[in-house]
Order: structure tokens, then sequence, then C-alpha cells
């Protein structure tokens, strides 16, 4: 077979060794947080980040997916917290937080990329920042707002009672 998520190669992206065409790709094909200026790019690509691509051995210059990671010392509440890299030194950081995954391939829509791009992200990240103690995502869930705002007008129209009692707590409930 000519394709298999275990034929691919990841690579970790780095301003000064990747390619100007490998960064211009994950730049112009970043789907969840589009990047503004090459200051956004170089930012994301700092020391207390990680990009990480997968590439096919017959596509060694077509990044298929790729990831983002920001290390912290806290799981961040915020995108802003996320995307406002401290530009500090890694070492020592306890949390990896993967906050956008992107396909830069249509054709590949349905093949599972990004579960196999993050295990094996994990498994660099734990290599080479053995402090490493907690791995989140901030990454949406599909259709939860949309679920969450009928779950909200049903339950103003239920005259306060919460459909589902154990997704969220009274005073969560009361914020949103």
């Amino acid at each position: 077979t000519w394709f298999s998520p275990g034929m691919l190669e990841m690579s970790r992206i780095t301003y000064e060794e990747t390619s100007a065409y490998i960064m211009e790709e994950i730049a112009t094909k970043e789907a969840v947080h589009p990047m503004r200026s090459l200051d956004d790019l170089k930012s994301r690509l700092g020391p207390d980040r990680r990009v990480f691509a997968a590439f096919h051995p017959l596509l060694p210059n077509q990044p298929l997916v790729f990831i983002h990671v920001a290390l912290a010392n806290e799981i961040p509440s915020t995108m802003e917290e996320v995307l406002s890299s401290s530009g500090t030194s890694p070492e020592g950081h306890t949390v990896a937080t993967f906050y956008s995954i992107s396909s830069t391939q249509s054709g590949l829509a349905g093949v599972d990329l990004g579960h196999f791009l993050i295990q094996r992200a994990v498994k660099a990240l734990q290599n080479e920042f053995p402090n490493l103690q907690t791995f989140v995502t901030l990454s949406p869930i599909p259709r939860f707002r949309k679920w969450l705002e009928e779950k909200i007008v049903h339950n103003k129209a239920e005259a306060g009672k919460f459909v589902d009692d154990s997704l969220l707590s009274k005073e969560d409930t009361q914020k949103i």
C-alpha cells in the first residue's frame, strides 16, 4: 500500500532549520488559529512552543498534517493565554497544551492522521522534557456550542431545570 499512517515521518518544525517553503505551507494552511504575520509564526516556533508535522516519504516537502503545542507550568484557561508566548525556556515546564491541528490535504479527509501525530508528538515531548506531566487540549468540540445553547434555551423553558445535571454544576449553569 502506498499510504498508511505508520509510513509517515514526524518532524519538528523550527524557524532555524525548516525550509521557508514548509513554513509557508504551515502558515497558510493553519485552519484553527490563522497566523496574522511573520512575527506570529516566529512566536509559534519560539522556545516555549513546538510544531510537529507528518510527512509521507514520497512527499518530503509537503506536510500532510501539523500540530501546535504550547509548553507552560499551568493548564491554560483561555486561548489568549496559549497564543501569548512567554518566550522563555521550556526547561522545567510541566504542561503541554495541544492547541491546533490542521490537515493540509483535503483528499485525506477521514484518515485519522491527527491521532497518529498526537501520539508521536507526546513521545517526542516526553523525551525532550522529562518534567512534562500533563498533556491537554483546548481544541473545540464540534457542534458543542450549538448543543449547549439548545440546552440553555430548553433550561429556560423548563423553569430553570437543566436537563442533564451531570454535565454542568449549578454555578457553571448560572455563569452561562
